[in-house]
């Protein structure tokens, strides 16, 4: 019932989707609770976005597989009050599909009996999604409503109507973009893209690799266990699990950077195993100086540079016991695929303008335009980017900071791009990587 609001809020159904699970898990931790909260708040997006009833009805079909084809003539007869989802939300969707208008698909809901008020809320939110709802009915419903309410309404209100303006906006500009896109996108390595790319609303993050911190780090993670740096091993893979923010989801885009800093530790290092060579053998030492070695040679070719792309395919996790020994300190991972590895690394020099990486963090969230930037520069001198790439467009949301008390200013647009909270510590989820 209350999953309606969701379907309005969000500029993709796959976002849609993801906070409709949000909000089911709190109280209807069940497959099928969930599977009816998706389903409700995709049919009000498409209502709202211009999807025909057919086109709805064919989706709830086949992402969630519900029976839509009885008529409610044909459900009426045997239907009685029962509370289970996947013998609610069906009915429900099926009064919407036959209502000819708001007014009518409540009527239709009613008179199926059962758990009326749970069929009309789902029903009716489709509905004034689809046909919007007439003023008298409006003015009527706000007499019955308590002040503290009405006031949740009004904001309510506010809110979508602000995000439907940003929407129509943002889908102009990508039109516009579309438009240029198929004209000529030629960078100056000679990459021509043509294709015509639909908008996919996402988080965006830089996530900075620092170099190991201690010589023991180095020959008891690296030299015994892994065999390779970090960075060496993201270079050679298509997936990775690795340290997120707290309100990373599925679809969000992370781009790898070595961090500038690694030379210094580079250096220090050097000179405390020279300071300490008597507490090593001489195939510790060598093997150490070696790896010392590798790491300066990294560093020269992407050390203040993002390298990498990847886009989150899986929803962040705590793990235990991951990083014991090692000098970071985030328990939050998640799995990482379709890496995208930059055969021109964008050097932190060029890309400042747009972004100011944070120095007390591993992670740095980048928004809309200053993602519309740096994006820019990425595709201008690198080859076959993945498709997820080409569309991402970053939310100006400040996902780390929404709370349960601050979530309907944040999203009404106050507050935003703080550029004065870029190296605040709560936005990072442990020490530089």
């Amino acid at each position: 019932m209350r999953v309606s609001s969701v379907g309005w809020l969000y500029d993709s159904i796959e976002r849609t989707r993801e906070v409709a699970r949000w909000t089911a898990e709190v109280t209807h931790n069940h497959p099928e609770g969930i599977k009816g909260a998706e389903a409700t708040a995709s049919a009000i997006f498409l209502a709202r976005t211009g999807s025909s009833k057919e086109e709805i009805k064919k989706y709830i079909i086949d992402e969630f597989g519900y029976d839509l084809s009885r008529t409610c003539d044909e459900i009426r007869p045997t239907y009685h009050h029962v509370e289970s989802c996947q013998e609610t939300v069906p009915e429900a969707i099926t009064a919407f599909l036959e209502g000819d208008d708001f007014e009518d698909v409540i009527r239709t809901a009613v008179s199926l009996g059962g758990d009326c008020d749970t069929l009309t809320c789902i029903a009716g939110g489709i509905a004034e999604a689809m046909y919007s709802i007439s003023e008298e009915i409006k003015t009527e419903c706000k007499k019955r409503m308590a002040a503290d309410m009405l006031e949740v309404f009004d904001r309510f209100q506010r809110l979508v109507y602000q995000r439907k303006e940003e929407i129509q906006y943002r889908k102009e500009e990508q039109r516009r973009a579309r438009n240029k896109y198929s004209i000529e996108r030629t960078g100056s390595n000679g990459y021509i893209d043509n294709r015509r790319i639909k908008p996919e609303y996402c988080h965006a993050f830089i996530n900075n690799i620092s170099f190991p911190q201690s010589l023991e780090e180095i020959k008891d993670i690296y030299i015994e266990d892994r065999g390779m740096y970090d960075i060496e091993d993201l270079l050679k893979s298509e997936e990775t699990n690795w340290t997120v923010p707290r309100w990373a989801m599925r679809g969000d885009i992370c781009l790898f950077m070595h961090a500038k800093t690694a030379n210094s530790t580079i250096s220090r290092l050097k000179t405390e195993l020279n300071n300490n060579r008597h507490k090593y053998t001489d195939k510790d030492f060598q093997e150490l100086c070696e790896w010392l070695d590798r790491g300066k040679e990294l560093h020269k070719k992407y050390g203040g540079k993002i390298f990498a792309v990847a886009r989150v395919i899986d929803s962040p996790g705590e793990e235990d016991d991951i990083n014991e020994g090692i000098h970071w300190n985030s328990r939050l991972y998640a799995d990482m695929g379709e890496i995208w590895h930059l055969n021109e690394p964008i050097d932190i020099s060029v890309f400042k303008k747009y972004v100011t990486v944070s120095n007390r963090g591993a992670i740095t969230p980048v928004y809309g335009e200053e993602y519309a930037g740096l994006k820019r520069l990425i595709l201008e001198k690198n080859q076959n980017p993945p498709e997820y790439f080409v569309s991402s467009v970053a939310s100006d949301a400040e996902s780390g900071r929404i709370n349960r008390h601050n979530w309907l200013m944040l999203e009404s647009g106050g507050n935003r791009h703080p550029q004065s909270h870029r190296n605040d510590q709560s936005w990072s989820d442990g020490n530089n990587q």
